[in-house]
């Protein structure tokens, strides 16, 4: 506990920099988890089959009146 001890005798300046330091690590390895485990969530997605959607496409007619 002497580490603690350290920490909390040392400047109030000192300390936010301590804890936003040890913030953004644990942000940039979460990230990089992340990161990691995006091409195993893309092949467990599901996605509906659209080969073999058939559309039908029926031309408007449009009548003009003068």
């Amino acid at each position: 506990m002497k580490f603690l001890e350290k920490i909390r005798s040392l400047p109030e300046k000192q300390r936010k920099i301590i804890l936003w330091v040890i913030v953004i690590v644990l942000a940039v390895i979460m990230l990089t988890w992340w990161i990691g485990r995006l091409p195993e969530r893309f092949e467990r997605l599901e996605l509906p089959n659209l080969n073999n959607i058939e559309i039908n496409v029926q031309e408007a007619t449009s009548t003009k009146e003068d």
